[in-house]
């Protein structure tokens, strides 16, 4: 049997090849970085017994095959896949929160990449950045493991199976209610709305969770409103094949009505995933039913997973089987925050003190940011500064954010299992203007968070970010309790 330690070396290895191919010329030592490649290679290939007429064009590529550069040329390889996809996780929250600039002109993305602080571009040349672009999901399959992507970030109860099944513990009038709701407030022009009802009745007969339907009509086709959906042919989930008509549009799936593309979406493919290919997590779903080879799989169950919660909230219910299978209650408020938070990106993209009230014009700096999101939804709160929101919150000036835990100190394994998606973080000492920062919480993962902030960090402004429990200290941990 293979030695685990070595054979995970060599999938590092021939991950680091493959980055290299794409670094290659782009940095000052391109040609350095293909001929560490090459000797990488070498390691993958020169103990497979059927590659071996590879193994020749590795031996030369090493150079003679001395062992001292071959040794040299896999610690440098290792190291170079871990520089470029931390250099990436600097970047990855631009093309994920816009992803046209995946395919702009090449003036777009130079224009986003000057707005990276000159120390990153002194290290990243914009041929790099380019060839980030360029081939995303290549570097969001390869960098996956590492610190900058944000892996499976679920929340709660629906990490598990209570997140697909249909939840018999809410009421069914309701369910519509909260469906069509949602889509009259965000998409007042849908041909979907009074659709909440029918996608209960077939969510119901076929088992599954009406809310992932409705998330996922909203991700696939802003709820059959967007015209690139092609909404003649009634296809909100984005399916393809022929599907019952037998017909099918391009790839895409064509319907008679939205009904039957509701029907034909919760048999055939939910509870297909479910039943037949042994489907049990969101992630296992989305995963099938948007890979990453094809998107950007790990944001799509994030925002999934936000929606759910989100109806849930609005239907006063909650997945599974309420308390028994560990599901508390969803914060209406707190789905909201992360949402509003969220809506800022690429809109919030200058920091700034002088000028953090700037919103209109791009401006914030991070408790104006926080507290005009709080504002937006419900909160009454002046915008303030993150002294001034600590005191507030502190000492119960305003009922409406509760602070969890004020440690003052770096947090605990067991406090940071006790935050919770939409809370607010005060970094650092609340009175040290260059120690103090605020920002809303995505998720927690372990020992990281990650977040919602507004930094000079990066290409500045409101972006997604991450930290570890261990680097740096926690002034206090709030709540919004009311709206």
């Amino acid at each position: 049997m293979a030695d685990k330690s070595i054979s995970g070396t060599t999938e590092k290895a021939a991950k680091a090849t493959d980055v290299a191919k794409l670094a290659g010329g782009a940095t000052p030592a391109g040609p350095a970085v293909a001929g560490i490649g090459a000797a990488l290679r070498a390691s993958e290939y020169v103990t497979d017994p059927k590659k071996r007429k590879k193994t020749l064009w590795a031996v030369l590529a090493c150079c003679g095959c001395c062992v001292g550069p071959f040794l040299l040329g896999l610690i440098l390889g290792i190291a170079v896949i871990t520089q470029l996809c931390e250099q990436y996780g600097k970047v990855k929250w631009m093309f994920w929160s816009s992803p046209a600039l995946v395919v702009a002109s090449n003036e777009k993305v130079q224009e986003a990449y000057n707005k990276i602080p000159k120390v990153i571009r002194k290290v990243m040349p914009l041929s790099l950045y380019m060839t980030f672009a360029k081939d995303k999901k290549f570097f969001d399959q390869v960098c996956k493991d590492s610190s900058s992507g944000y892996g499976n970030l679920l929340n709660g109860c629906l990490s598990g199976e209570a997140a697909l099944m249909y939840p018999v513990n809410c009421d069914d009038a309701k369910m519509a209610a909260a469906i069509d709701t949602y889509i009259q407030k965000g998409w007042p022009s849908s041909p979907m709305i009074g659709k909440g009802a029918y996608m209960v009745e077939a969510a119901k007969r076929a088992g599954i969770n009406p809310f992932l339907m409705a998330a996922q009509a909203q991700k696939e086709s802003q709820f059959g409103s967007d015209p690139n959906s092609l909404p003649q042919y009634f296809n909100p989930f984005g399916t393809t094949g022929s599907g019952p008509n037998n017909q099918r549009h391009n790839r895409f799936t064509t319907y008679t009505s939205w009904e039957q593309a509701m029907d034909d979406y919760a048999v055939n493919y939910i509870r297909r995933y479910i039943a037949v290919e042994g489907d049990r997590t969101l992630s296992d779903i989305i995963n099938r039913y948007a890979p990453p080879s094809e998107n950007d799989t790990n944001a799509y169950i994030q925002e999934t997973t936000s929606r759910i919660s989100q109806l849930f909230s609005m239907a006063g219910c909650t997945p599974g089987g309420g308390t028994t299978d560990g599901c508390g209650p969803i914060s209406a408020a707190a789905t909201n925050i992360i949402e509003t938070a969220r809506s800022y990106i690429g809109l919030i993209t200058k920091y700034s003190q002088s000028l953090r009230t700037s919103f209109s014009a791009g401006y914030a700096d991070c408790s104006s940011f926080v507290t005009m999101v709080l504002q937006k939804i419900g909160v009454s709160t002046a915008i303030l500064a993150t002294g001034s929101m600590s005191d507030a919150w502190d000492s119960g000036q305003n009922p409406q954010v509760k602070p969890v835990m004020l440690p003052h100190r770096i947090l605990t394994s067991e406090e940071m299992s006790q935050i919770q998606p939409g809370d607010i973080v005060i970094f650092g000492s609340a009175h040290t203007t260059n120690n103090a920062h605020t920002a809303i919480i995505e998720a927690v993962d372990g020992d990281t968070l990650y977040y919602i902030d507004c930094t000079s960090r990066g290409a500045g402004g409101v972006q997604h970010r991450n930290r570890s429990r261990t680097a740096g200290s926690v002034w206090g941990i709030y709540r919004v309790v009311s709206t």
